[in-house]
């Protein structure tokens, strides 16, 4: 279960809180900057880049785009806590890693390894700006495309992606650990 808080007053008590996504502080972070620097790498990025031949890729950005201008500012939580285990984050941020993997905690992974459906654009959650929604639907589609990607040229990395559910961040680190062991042992 998740407490959403839209009003900035209210998330004074989170005020000196760090959001481990964002890495500033829980309250004051521009969701709108946020879902658009996701939108630019989507943009950009091999497995979700928009080359001239796919139409309907730049279509589906070009819709994302509309929708970004066109949501409700109001309805994008300032701050969200996870009500299990107490951890607080920036709304936009929080919703994105959420819909892109699976409904856990992204310090602690407590929660559900289950997926969201963001396929159906139509169905849209309760509470929930339905630009906002499609945004985070069409960030959450290209997330999930990388991390195939990814997992797929590097095979590896596929064990550790069933390992980690998909962190991307949690595995690099993981490989980064491995790395810097393996070379201390050398030097020793």
């Amino acid at each position: 279960m998740l407490q959403a808080y839209y009003d900035e007053s209210v998330c004074e008590q989170y005020e000196d809180v760090i959001c481990a996504l964002t890495l500033s502080s829980v309250v004051h972070h521009d969701a709108k900057i946020f879902l658009q620097e996701k939108l630019e790498t989507a943009k950009t990025t091999v497995a979700g880049g928009l080359q001239p031949s796919n139409p309907r890729a730049k279509m589906l950005f070009e819709a994302a785009q509309q929708d970004l201008q066109d949501i409700d500012l109001q309805q994008i939580p300032t701050c969200i806590r996870i009500e299990a285990c107490g951890h607080v984050f920036s709304g936009a941020p929080l919703l994105y890693e959420l819909i892109s993997r699976a409904f856990t905690c992204p310090l602690c992974r407590h929660g559900s390894r289950q997926t969201v459906d963001i396929h159906d654009t139509d169905i849209i959650p309760a509470n929930m700006d339905k630009h906002l929604w499609r945004v985070l639907c069409f960030l959450a589609q290209h997330a999930r495309k990388s991390a195939r990607v990814e997992t797929d040229h590097h095979p590896g990395l596929f064990l550790l992606s069933q390992h980690m559910g998909n962190d991307t961040t949690g595995m690099i680190l993981l490989v980064v650990e491995f790395l810097v062991q393996g070379r201390q042992q050398i030097v020793e």
